[in-house]
């Protein structure tokens, strides 16, 4: 009200349109409906525009199973920014005080949130309808109730302000009047930390942002994978502030509900000495090293060892399995790049038929070429860095005895004694 009193007051002096915008969000009955009429009473004794929604948010907050406030802060901006646009309003000015703000950046420091993100409550947010301002962060709430009495501001309290229940009511009631009275202007004194921390923090992003290009491999919306030789060549300090990056990709419009500990976990894992290792975070988000690539994803893949049926070979002829191509040949000579990974050549007389292409299994082992004894498949994918994620989606070329002949691109499993005029390939 004191905003509104005072914005309303400035109206002429600097040229403004005021509409004030008022949510409802039926999670305290009566006396919740009553600020909505009290507010609305107030724009038409002064004639102001007024805009109102009374929502229900009680099902939602069960159904999602998230925070009252949370919940509520989304409904409350997406209102708001409905009726910026309606309006074509180009700034949106909300109440957000000196005591506000202490608060939240003792919460963030708290729960380790001030990693990510603003420090504290910033002065103005660009967003895509407008930008947010907020007037009132310099001055305390005493202040605004000066105000308030001065000019004869009527206004309403909400009640839950006084209840236990929320965190920010237990920082406000047992913390913030211990910090006022060993100092007054403990307010100011954190706004100015918060406004220099996001400035150092936006140019060390900056920073962070364009060394960690060089890292990524592959980038899709709901994945990113990175080098882990290379990510462990930057510092620290641009390691910490390129995890939040990474997860703001990921996660857009959404707010990832993680702290300085997921930060930490994530650079453990792609700096520790495990080849392989993977954290299942909040909200869906999976971070999986495999070697020196580490794969940040939205998307849970669950394995699955038999993607699809293993496939008679066609002799000659062409094979689709899962997406790969097997290509058979019957020839009296040899092709001209025989000894590369792809190529595979073995006598056709008394070779075992039919051959098979299949997906890997527990038991599978071979016996490669050049070497006595037999060895197991889930070795070779770790000596020749395998993702974990696709071992069980490569093809493995078997006889008609089930010996495995080929692991292509990757060993020969049979020797080759090439002395008959009739090989396959």
């Amino acid at each position: 009200m004191a905003l509104l009193h005072y914005l309303h007051e400035m109206k002429d002096t600097w040229d403004l349109q005021v509409v004030a915008a008022h949510v409802e969000h039926g999670l305290r009955g009566t006396p919740s409906i009553k600020d909505a009429e009290f507010v609305e009473e107030w724009c038409r004794e002064h004639s102001v525009y007024f805009e109102k929604v009374h929502l229900s948010l009680a099902d939602k907050v069960k159904q999602d199973k998230g925070s009252v406030q949370k919940t509520a802060r989304q409904a409350r901006y997406e209102f708001l920014g409905n009726v910026m646009i309606r309006w074509g309003a180009q700034k949106l000015a909300t109440a957000h005080h000196g005591d506000d703000q202490v608060e939240t950046m003792l919460m963030k420091q708290t729960s380790g949130r001030a990693l990510i993100g603003e420090m504290g409550i910033p002065v103005k947010r660009e967003e895509a309808y407008g930008v947010i301002i907020r007037p009132l962060l310099s001055v305390t709430k005493e202040e605004i109730l000066a105000y308030c009495q001065k000019e004869g501001v009527t206004y309403r309290e909400d009640e839950s302000n006084k209840k236990d229940d929320y965190l920010r009511n237990r920082f406000r009631k047992r913390i913030l009047p211990f910090l006022k009275e060993e100092e007054p202007e403990v307010h100011s004194h954190l706004q100015k930390l918060s406004e220099w921390m996001n400035e150092d923090r936006k140019y060390i992003e900056a920073m962070a942002e364009s060394e960690i290009k060089k890292s990524v491999i592959s980038k899709q919306p709901d994945e990113i994978t990175i080098s882990v030789p290379c990510w462990a060549s930057l510092p620290v300090s641009l390691q910490r502030r390129g995890i939040p990056l990474l997860l703001k990709y990921l996660f857009r419009d959404k707010e990832p509900e993680l702290s300085s500990i997921h930060i930490e976990d994530c650079l453990r894992l792609i700096s520790g000495t495990s080849p392989s290792g993977q954290l299942d975070l909040r909200q869906g988000l999976m971070v999986v090293r495999s070697y020196e690539k580490c794969r940040f994803t939205m998307e849970r893949r669950v394995e699955n060892r038999n993607t699809e049926e293993k496939r008679s070979l066609k002799v000659p002829g062409e094979t689709v399995w899962n997406g790969h191509k097997v290509t058979a040949r019957i020839s009296d000579q040899l092709p001209p790049a025989w000894k590369e990974k792809d190529i595979f050549v073995c006598e056709l007389e008394g070779l075992p038929l039919p051959l098979t292409v299949r997906g890997r299994q527990p038991a599978d082992r071979i016996r490669p070429a050049g070497m006595k004894g037999r060895q197991k498949v889930n070795r070779i994918f770790i000596d020749e860095k395998v993702d974990k994620s696709i071992r069980d989606h490569w093809p493995v070329i078997v006889d008609g005895e089930g010996d495995i002949l080929w692991l292509p691109l990757l060993k020969n499993l049979r020797e080759r004694s090439l002395q008959h005029k009739a090989s396959l390939f």
